[in-house]
Protein backbone atom coordinates (compact mmCIF):
# COMPACT_ATOMS: atom_id res chain seq x y z
CA UNK A 1 0.00 0.00 0.00
CA UNK A 2 2.89 2.37 0.75
CA UNK A 3 4.25 1.84 -2.78
CA UNK A 4 0.83 2.77 -4.17
CA UNK A 5 0.89 6.06 -2.23
CA UNK A 6 4.35 6.93 -3.56
CA UNK A 7 3.37 6.12 -7.16
CA UNK A 8 0.21 8.23 -7.04
CA UNK A 9 1.89 11.11 -5.20
CA UNK A 10 4.37 11.26 -8.07
CA UNK A 11 1.58 11.13 -10.63
CA UNK A 12 -0.26 14.00 -8.92
CA UNK A 13 2.76 16.23 -9.40
CA UNK A 14 2.44 15.87 -13.19
CA UNK A 15 -0.78 17.94 -13.14
CA UNK A 16 1.09 20.86 -11.57
CA UNK A 17 4.10 20.36 -13.84
CA UNK A 18 1.78 20.37 -16.85
CA UNK A 19 0.16 23.61 -15.77
CA UNK A 20 3.55 25.23 -15.30
CA UNK A 21 4.77 24.05 -18.71
CA UNK A 22 1.69 25.49 -20.44
CA UNK A 23 2.89 28.97 -19.50
CA UNK A 24 5.69 28.56 -22.05
CA UNK A 25 4.24 26.32 -24.74
CA UNK A 26 1.09 25.51 -26.69
CA UNK A 27 -0.58 22.30 -25.44
CA UNK A 28 -0.49 19.95 -28.44
CA UNK A 29 3.16 20.71 -29.24
CA UNK A 30 3.98 20.14 -25.58
CA UNK A 31 2.43 16.66 -25.78
CA UNK A 32 4.22 15.93 -29.06
CA UNK A 33 7.63 16.94 -27.72
CA UNK A 34 7.18 15.08 -24.44
CA UNK A 35 5.84 11.83 -25.90
CA UNK A 36 8.26 11.60 -28.81
CA UNK A 37 11.22 12.16 -26.48
CA UNK A 38 9.91 9.70 -23.85
CA UNK A 39 9.12 7.04 -26.47
CA UNK A 40 12.59 7.32 -28.02
CA UNK A 41 14.22 7.05 -24.57
CA UNK A 42 12.27 3.93 -23.58
CA UNK A 43 12.79 2.13 -26.91
CA UNK A 44 16.47 3.12 -27.01
CA UNK A 45 16.95 1.65 -23.53
CA UNK A 46 15.46 -1.64 -24.72
CA UNK A 47 17.57 -1.61 -27.90
CA UNK A 48 20.75 -1.18 -25.86
CA UNK A 49 20.09 -3.28 -22.73
CA UNK A 50 17.07 -5.53 -23.38
CA UNK A 51 17.06 -6.19 -27.10
CA UNK A 52 15.12 -9.46 -26.73
CA UNK A 53 12.12 -7.47 -25.46
CA UNK A 54 11.93 -5.56 -28.77
CA UNK A 55 9.60 -8.10 -30.31
CA UNK A 56 6.41 -7.39 -32.21
CA UNK A 57 3.73 -9.65 -33.69
CA UNK A 58 1.84 -8.19 -36.65
CA UNK A 59 -1.26 -9.90 -35.23
CA UNK A 60 -1.21 -7.24 -32.46
CA UNK A 61 -1.10 -4.26 -34.84
CA UNK A 62 -4.66 -3.21 -34.05
CA UNK A 63 -3.97 -3.49 -30.31
CA UNK A 64 -0.97 -1.16 -30.51
CA UNK A 65 -2.82 1.28 -32.78
CA UNK A 66 -5.49 1.50 -30.08
CA UNK A 67 -2.80 1.99 -27.41
CA UNK A 68 -1.38 4.89 -29.41
CA UNK A 69 -4.81 6.52 -29.74
CA UNK A 70 -6.52 5.78 -26.42
CA UNK A 71 -3.56 5.45 -24.06
CA UNK A 72 -1.58 8.48 -25.22
CA UNK A 73 -2.95 10.72 -27.99
CA UNK A 74 -6.57 11.31 -26.95
CA UNK A 75 -6.12 11.47 -23.15
CA UNK A 76 -3.11 13.78 -23.23
CA UNK A 77 -4.33 16.18 -25.90
CA UNK A 78 -7.71 16.62 -24.18
CA UNK A 79 -6.15 16.82 -20.70
CA UNK A 80 -3.64 19.50 -21.57
CA UNK A 81 -6.21 21.56 -23.45
CA UNK A 82 -8.45 21.39 -20.36
CA UNK A 83 -5.56 22.30 -18.01
CA UNK A 84 -5.42 25.73 -19.65
CA UNK A 85 -8.74 26.51 -17.90
CA UNK A 86 -9.10 24.00 -15.02
CA UNK A 87 -6.90 23.98 -11.89
CA UNK A 88 -4.64 20.97 -11.37
CA UNK A 89 -6.47 19.85 -8.20
CA UNK A 90 -9.88 19.97 -9.90
CA UNK A 91 -8.51 18.21 -12.97
CA UNK A 92 -7.12 15.48 -10.74
CA UNK A 93 -10.42 14.98 -8.95
CA UNK A 94 -12.32 14.81 -12.25
CA UNK A 95 -10.23 11.74 -12.93
CA UNK A 96 -12.36 10.20 -10.16
CA UNK A 97 -14.61 8.94 -12.94
CA UNK A 98 -11.93 6.41 -13.88
CA UNK A 99 -12.90 3.56 -11.51
CA UNK A 100 -16.50 3.58 -12.70
CA UNK A 101 -15.49 3.46 -16.34
CA UNK A 102 -12.75 0.90 -15.70
CA UNK A 103 -15.18 -1.37 -13.84
CA UNK A 104 -17.53 -1.29 -16.84
CA UNK A 105 -14.68 -2.03 -19.26
CA UNK A 106 -13.38 -4.90 -17.13
CA UNK A 107 -16.87 -6.36 -16.75
CA UNK A 108 -17.51 -6.52 -20.49
CA UNK A 109 -13.98 -7.17 -21.77
CA UNK A 110 -12.67 -9.57 -19.11
CA UNK A 111 -15.98 -10.81 -17.58
CA UNK A 112 -14.89 -9.60 -14.12
CA UNK A 113 -17.76 -9.76 -11.64
CA UNK A 114 -18.84 -6.59 -9.83
CA UNK A 115 -20.21 -7.69 -6.45
CA UNK A 116 -22.97 -5.83 -4.62
CA UNK A 117 -20.50 -4.36 -2.14
CA UNK A 118 -18.22 -3.17 -4.92
CA UNK A 119 -21.23 -1.66 -6.69
CA UNK A 120 -22.18 0.23 -3.51
CA UNK A 121 -18.62 1.56 -3.26
CA UNK A 122 -18.69 2.70 -6.88
CA UNK A 123 -22.06 4.44 -6.45
CA UNK A 124 -20.96 6.28 -3.29
CA UNK A 125 -17.80 7.41 -5.04
CA UNK A 126 -19.72 8.57 -8.10
CA UNK A 127 -22.23 10.56 -6.05
CA UNK A 128 -19.39 12.21 -4.15
CA UNK A 129 -17.70 13.29 -7.36
CA UNK A 130 -20.77 15.26 -8.51
CA UNK A 131 -20.42 18.39 -6.24
CA UNK A 132 -17.09 19.42 -7.78
CA UNK A 133 -18.88 19.94 -11.10
CA UNK A 134 -20.83 22.80 -9.51
CA UNK A 135 -17.68 24.85 -8.93
CA UNK A 136 -16.61 26.97 -11.90
CA UNK A 137 -13.44 29.07 -12.10
CA UNK A 138 -13.24 32.42 -13.88
CA UNK A 139 -11.15 30.79 -16.60
CA UNK A 140 -13.79 28.11 -17.22
CA UNK A 141 -16.49 30.76 -17.54
CA UNK A 142 -14.98 31.99 -20.81
CA UNK A 143 -15.89 28.65 -22.43
CA UNK A 144 -19.24 27.09 -23.26
CA UNK A 145 -21.04 24.53 -21.08
CA UNK A 146 -22.94 21.31 -21.72
CA UNK A 147 -25.43 20.17 -19.05
CA UNK A 148 -23.70 22.44 -16.52
CA UNK A 149 -20.32 20.91 -17.40
CA UNK A 150 -17.82 23.36 -18.90
CA UNK A 151 -16.00 22.30 -22.06
CA UNK A 152 -12.63 22.13 -20.22
CA UNK A 153 -14.24 19.84 -17.61
CA UNK A 154 -15.70 17.75 -20.42
CA UNK A 155 -12.26 17.52 -22.03
CA UNK A 156 -10.78 16.24 -18.74
CA UNK A 157 -13.59 13.67 -18.46
CA UNK A 158 -12.96 12.50 -22.04
CA UNK A 159 -9.28 12.20 -21.13
CA UNK A 160 -10.13 10.08 -18.08
CA UNK A 161 -12.43 7.74 -20.03
CA UNK A 162 -9.87 7.29 -22.81
CA UNK A 163 -7.14 6.68 -20.25
CA UNK A 164 -9.23 3.94 -18.60
CA UNK A 165 -9.57 2.10 -21.89
CA UNK A 166 -5.90 2.73 -22.59
CA UNK A 167 -4.84 1.02 -19.36
CA UNK A 168 -7.10 -1.92 -20.17
CA UNK A 169 -5.26 -2.21 -23.50
CA UNK A 170 -1.89 -1.98 -21.75
CA UNK A 171 -2.95 -4.73 -19.35
CA UNK A 172 -3.90 -6.92 -22.31
CA UNK A 173 -0.53 -6.26 -23.94
CA UNK A 174 1.65 -7.00 -20.90
CA UNK A 175 -0.41 -9.61 -19.02
CA UNK A 176 -2.12 -11.57 -21.80
CA UNK A 177 0.16 -11.00 -24.83
CA UNK A 178 3.38 -10.94 -22.72
CA UNK A 179 4.84 -7.69 -24.04
CA UNK A 180 7.22 -5.69 -21.85
CA UNK A 181 5.70 -2.62 -20.12
CA UNK A 182 8.66 -0.61 -21.47
CA UNK A 183 7.97 -1.74 -25.03
CA UNK A 184 4.19 -1.25 -24.81
CA UNK A 185 4.51 2.23 -23.31
CA UNK A 186 7.40 3.16 -25.61
CA UNK A 187 5.44 2.32 -28.77
CA UNK A 188 2.35 4.10 -27.42
CA UNK A 189 4.28 7.24 -26.48
CA UNK A 190 6.24 7.49 -29.72
CA UNK A 191 3.18 6.85 -31.89
CA UNK A 192 1.01 9.22 -29.85
CA UNK A 193 3.73 11.87 -29.96
CA UNK A 194 3.97 11.67 -33.75
CA UNK A 195 0.18 12.06 -34.06
CA UNK A 196 0.29 15.04 -31.68
CA UNK A 197 3.09 16.61 -33.74
CA UNK A 198 1.02 16.32 -36.92
CA UNK A 199 -1.96 17.82 -35.07
CA UNK A 200 0.18 20.70 -33.77
CA UNK A 201 1.34 21.49 -37.30
CA UNK A 202 -2.31 21.78 -38.36
CA UNK A 203 -3.85 23.71 -35.46
CA UNK A 204 -1.08 25.66 -33.69
CA UNK A 205 1.09 28.61 -34.71
CA UNK A 206 4.70 27.77 -35.57
CA UNK A 207 6.98 30.86 -35.58
CA UNK A 208 9.40 29.10 -35.58
CA UNK A 209 8.12 26.82 -32.74
CA UNK A 210 4.92 26.92 -30.62
CA UNK A 211 6.89 27.88 -27.51
CA UNK A 212 7.85 31.22 -25.93
CA UNK A 213 10.74 29.79 -23.89
CA UNK A 214 12.22 26.50 -25.11
CA UNK A 215 14.57 26.18 -22.11
CA UNK A 216 11.78 26.36 -19.52
CA UNK A 217 9.59 24.08 -21.59
CA UNK A 218 12.40 21.54 -21.82
CA UNK A 219 12.94 21.70 -18.05
CA UNK A 220 9.28 20.95 -17.27
CA UNK A 221 9.02 18.33 -20.00
CA UNK A 222 12.10 16.57 -18.58
CA UNK A 223 10.48 16.50 -15.13
CA UNK A 224 7.24 15.16 -16.60
CA UNK A 225 9.07 12.45 -18.54
CA UNK A 226 11.09 11.26 -15.54
CA UNK A 227 8.12 11.26 -13.14
CA UNK A 228 5.21 10.45 -15.45
CA UNK A 229 6.50 8.53 -18.47
CA UNK A 230 9.35 6.57 -16.93
CA UNK A 231 8.54 6.08 -13.22
CA UNK A 232 4.72 6.20 -13.08
CA UNK A 233 3.80 4.46 -16.33
CA UNK A 234 6.11 1.52 -15.77
CA UNK A 235 5.34 1.27 -12.04
CA UNK A 236 1.64 1.23 -12.92
CA UNK A 237 2.28 -1.54 -15.44
CA UNK A 238 4.03 -3.55 -12.71
CA UNK A 239 1.17 -2.91 -10.27
CA UNK A 240 -1.33 -4.33 -12.81
CA UNK A 241 0.23 -7.73 -12.09
CA UNK A 242 -0.80 -7.43 -8.40
CA UNK A 243 -4.05 -5.40 -8.39
CA UNK A 244 -7.09 -5.14 -10.65
CA UNK A 245 -7.22 -2.16 -13.01
CA UNK A 246 -10.45 -1.04 -11.32
CA UNK A 247 -8.86 -0.97 -7.85
CA UNK A 248 -5.83 0.94 -9.10
CA UNK A 249 -8.16 3.49 -10.69
CA UNK A 250 -10.19 3.77 -7.49
CA UNK A 251 -7.08 4.19 -5.35
CA UNK A 252 -6.40 7.25 -7.47
CA UNK A 253 -8.69 9.19 -5.07
CA UNK A 254 -5.47 10.21 -3.28
CA UNK A 255 -4.24 12.03 -6.41
CA UNK A 256 -6.49 15.11 -5.90
CA UNK A 257 -5.27 15.43 -2.31
CA UNK A 258 -1.67 15.52 -3.42
CA UNK A 259 -2.54 17.81 -6.35
CA UNK A 260 -4.33 20.25 -4.00
CA UNK A 261 -1.31 20.27 -1.71
CA UNK A 262 1.05 20.94 -4.63
CA UNK A 263 -1.26 23.66 -5.99
CA UNK A 264 -1.22 25.40 -2.60
CA UNK A 265 2.53 24.88 -2.15
CA UNK A 266 3.64 26.17 -5.56
CA UNK A 267 0.84 28.51 -6.65
CA UNK A 268 -0.71 29.55 -3.31
CA UNK A 269 -4.17 28.51 -4.55
CA UNK A 270 -6.84 27.11 -2.21
CA UNK A 271 -9.51 24.66 -3.38
CA UNK A 272 -13.25 25.08 -2.54
CA UNK A 273 -14.98 23.06 0.20
CA UNK A 274 -16.71 20.91 -2.44
CA UNK A 275 -13.31 19.48 -3.26
CA UNK A 276 -12.94 17.98 0.21
CA UNK A 277 -16.52 16.66 0.22
CA UNK A 278 -15.89 14.92 -3.08
CA UNK A 279 -12.58 13.47 -1.88
CA UNK A 280 -14.12 12.17 1.37
CA UNK A 281 -17.00 10.43 -0.40
CA UNK A 282 -14.76 8.91 -3.04
CA UNK A 283 -12.47 7.74 -0.23
CA UNK A 284 -15.41 6.06 1.51
CA UNK A 285 -16.34 4.36 -1.73
CA UNK A 286 -12.75 3.21 -2.13
CA UNK A 287 -12.73 1.73 1.38
CA UNK A 288 -15.89 -0.30 0.70
CA UNK A 289 -14.57 -1.42 -2.68
CA UNK A 290 -11.14 -2.36 -1.31
CA UNK A 291 -12.54 -4.38 1.61
CA UNK A 292 -14.54 -6.47 -0.84
CA UNK A 293 -11.53 -6.95 -3.11
CA UNK A 294 -9.46 -8.17 -0.14
CA UNK A 295 -12.19 -10.63 0.81
CA UNK A 296 -12.43 -11.88 -2.77
CA UNK A 297 -8.63 -12.31 -2.98
CA UNK A 298 -8.56 -14.39 0.24
CA UNK A 299 -11.30 -16.67 -1.10
CA UNK A 300 -9.37 -17.11 -4.35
Amino acid sequence: MFILLIVYALFASTFVIGQAALQYCQPVFLIAFRMCLAGVLLLSFLAIFKRKLLRFNAFNSLLFLQIILFHIYIPYVTEFWGLQFVGSAKAAILYGIMPFVTAIFEKFLFKILITKRKLIGLIIGFCGFIPILYTTSSQEQVTNTLFHISLPELAILVSAVSSCYGWILIKKAIVYDKYSPLFSNGIGMLGGGILALLTSLLVETWSPLPTSNFGMMFFYVSLAIIIGNIIYYNAHGWLLHHYSATFLSFFGFVIPLFAAFYEWLFFGELVPWQFYLTTAMVGLGLYIFYKDELATSKLS
